[in-house]
C-alpha cells in the first residue's frame, strides 16, 4: 500500500495577492486623480468664454456706456449666449440713454416756467393795492412753486445717484463737512432754540464730496424739521459710523417705510425725498443706514464699511 502526498506552497500566491492588493487601489487613486486634473483643465479651457461672460455682466456699468464685449470663443452655444448679451446691453444703454435725455430735457423744461411764474408772483406779491386775502393766495401759489422747484430738483438728483452719475473726487473729512454744515443752519437752530452736542472724530471718507454734502445736509434738516422747540440735536461722528439725534414726537406712519419716496408726516414741509436720497446714497456705496426710535428720541445711523 502506497501514500502519495502532493504539497503546494502557498507563500507566493499570498505575496501575490497582497501586492495586487496595493497596487489595485494604488492605480485606482492615480487613474482618478489623472482624469480630475485632465478633466479640471479641459472643462476650465471649455467654460472659459461663460466665465468672462459672466464676469463682464457683473462688472457692465451704465455710466460707462459701452455694451458688453464679446468673449472669443469657437463653441457655438457660447456664441449664441454673447451675441444674446451683447443685444440686450445694447438695448438696455438705448434706453437708458433715451430716458436719460427725456429726464434731463423734461427738468430743463419745467425750469422755464416755473421760474416765468415764480418772477410774475415776486411782482405780483409787491403789489400794494392787493388785498390781504389775495395776498394770502399769492403766498400759497409762492410756496407751492417753491416745493414744485424743490421736487423737480430732488427727483432729478435721485434719478442720477441711481444711475452712479457721480464719480469720486477723493477722501471727504467728514468732521469738518459736519461742522460747516451746522454753522449753515445755524439760523434755523436759532428759529426754533434746539442745543446742538456733537462729538466728532477725524474721518477721511472715500465718497463723492457733492453726495456727501446732500447726505449731510439732508440728516441735518430732517433732524431740524422734525424737532420740536427748544429740543435737542445730537451729531457724533466714530471711525466707522455717523449717528444723528434729535428729540421729537413719535410717527404718524410705518417706520420701516421712513426711507420711501414721499413718505413723510403731516407736519412736514419738505417734498418726501430727502431720506429717500440719503437712503440711495448710501446704498450707492454700500453703507447701512438705520432708525430707531426710543424715549422720544429719533437716531439715524450710518455705519461706513470699507
Amino acid at each position: 500500500m502506497y501514500t502519495v502526498s502532493v504539497a503546494k506552497s502557498e507563500e507566493e500566491t499570498d505575496d501575490l495577492l497582497e501586492l495586487v492588493m496595493v497596487i489595485t487601489p494604488g492605480m485606482i487613486l492615480l487613474l482618478l486623480g489623472t482624469l480630475f486634473l485632465a478633466n479640471r483643465l479641459l472643462l476650465r479651457r471649455l467654460w472659459r468664454p461663460f466665465y468672462e461672460t459672466l464676469d463682464g455682466i457683473r462688472r457692465f456699468n451704465l455710466s460707462s456706456r459701452q455694451p458688453l464685449p464679446a468673449s472669443p470663443t469657437d463653441t457655438e452655444e457660447f456664441l449664441d449666449l454673447n451675441g444674446a448679451v451683447q443685444q440686450m446691453t445694447v438695448k438696455i444703454l438705448k434706453d437708458y440713454e433715451m430716458l436719460k435725455n427725456f429726464t434731463d430735457n423734461a427738468s430743463h423744461e419745467m425750469q422755464t416756467p416755473l421760474a416765468i411764474i415764480n418772477s410774475r408772483l415776486d411782482l405780483l406779491i409787491q403789489d400794494t393795492g392787493l388785498g390781504e386775502k389775495h395776498l394770502q393766495s399769492v403766498q400759497a401759489m409762492y410756496d407751492a412753486i417753491g416745493r414744485l422747484r424743490q421736487l423737480n430738483q430732488s427727483l432729478l438728483l435721485l434719478m442720477k445717484i441711481e444711475n452712479n452719475q457721480f464719480g469720486h473726487t477723493g477722501a471727504v473729512d467728514m468732521s469738518e463737512l459736519i461742522r460747516r454744515k451746522l454753522v449753515h443752519l445755524e439760523d434755523l437752530l436759532k428759529d426754533k432754540a434746539i442745543t446742538v452736542t456733537t462729538e466728532l472724530h477725524s474721518l477721511p471718507l472715500p465718497v463723492n464730496d457733492y453726495l456727501a454734502d446732500i447726505l449731510l445736509n439732508n440728516l441735518l434738516l430732517n433732524a431740524i424739521r422734525h424737532n420740536r422747540a427748544g429740543g435737542r440735536l445730537e451729531v457724533v461722528l466714530a471711525n466707522d459710523s455717523l449717528r444723528v439725534s434729535n428729540t421729537g414726537s413719535g410717527l404718524g406712519f410705518d417706520p420701516g417705510t421712513i426711507f420711501n419716496r414721499f413718505t413723510r408726516g403731516a407736519h412736514s414741509g419738505g417734498s418726501g425725498l430727502g431720506l429717500a436720497i440719503v437712503k440711495q446714497i448710501c446704498d450707492n456705496y454700500g453703507f447701512p443706514i438705520t432708525y430707531s426710535y426710543a424715549d422720544g428720541v429719533h437716531s439715524f445711523r450710518i455705519d461706513f464699511i470699507r
